[in-house]
């Protein structure tokens, strides 16, 4: 297997001022372990946060019970999915042990004139400014250091199927919506997506991270824009006969897509180092 490294100094051209040519920082930071909560369900101490969950208002990212792992990820945008929660396909590797299970409460105010971002735009990795002040959070206080490295891996490549893409190309005026509805609900085991003002790099992470995939789902449609779409189709993990099709199935004949088993270099963070910060 082939390996390239590209220098760890790359990964830390953050976004710079046109007066200054210095990182990006927040202007407040608080942050300070906490004791180990489970993910999913619970809450916070001040009861509006779920363990490992993170929000971003106005000029403010508050995170209750997130973990290094999590904070690198988000920092640098590595959105893609789950794929069975496997690390392999979450395109982060490397570090000690504790950098996936120490927890950290974070708030932190971005300076005044900073871009305003939402939750969907840090979720999808389209919030740069905020991203970078991560980015300086994460060397001043964890010491951190990374490298990028290219493996090749088996992926699914999303590509144009026989006949061309059923998508319907989304107005400027409608909101974005992508979701997942079905399942086990009533008798049926049916699934449906459905996609409002959807890129395909949204798409994407929608298909590793609920359909639950066996490896990365790579975009190689080449399709740019924002679409609308429905799609009916079975879970993998169905208990039940299901008159929809399997997820493959579904993609080329209600979407003109499909997915196609393959190997491709894929780009991967590598932690090299972190150590744990002092509270304050």
């Amino acid at each position: 297997m082939k390996m390239v490294v590209i220098p760890t100094v790359l990964l830390f051209l953050t976004i710079t001022t046109a007066a200054q040519n210095q990182p990006l920082a927040f202007e407040v930071v608080s942050l300070k372990p906490v004791k180990a909560v489970p993910t999913g369900g619970q809450r916070g101490p001040t009861g509006d946060k779920g363990a490992g969950l993170y929000d971003v208002e106005n000029h403010r990212f508050t995170a209750h019970a997130v973990t290094l792992y999590a904070l690198v990820k988000w920092s640098y945008g590595i959105t893609a999915g789950s794929c069975m929660f496997r690390e392999e396909c979450a395109f982060l590797t490397g570090g000690p042990s504790w950098v996936r299970s120490d927890q950290f409460d974070i708030q932190a105010l971005m300076p005044d004139g900073s871009p305003i971002y939402n939750f969907a735009q840090m979720y999808n990795g389209r919030a740069p400014a905020l991203q970078s002040m991560l980015q300086t959070l994460l060397a001043d206080r964890f010491k951190l250091v990374l490298h990028r490295e290219m493996k090749e891996m088996p992926v699914y490549a999303l590509t144009i199927a026989r006949g061309g893409p059923k998508l319907t190309p989304s107005r400027d005026d409608e909101k974005t919506v992508l979701n997942i509805t079905g399942g086990l609900i009533g008798q049926s085991q049916d699934l449906m997506l459905h996609g409002r003002k959807a890129s395909m790099a949204s798409f994407v992470r929608v298909l590793e991270t609920l359909s639950f995939m066996d490896r990365p789902v790579l975009d190689r449609t080449g399709l740019t824009g924002e679409f609308n779409f429905e799609m009916k189709f079975a879970p993998i993990n169905a208990f039940s006969n299901t008159a929809s099709p399997s997820i493959f199935t579904a993609l080329q004949e209600q979407l003109g897509l499909k997915l196609e088993a393959t190997k491709a270099p894929v780009e991967f963070l590598v932690i090299d180092s972190a150590e744990k910060p002092s509270e304050n």
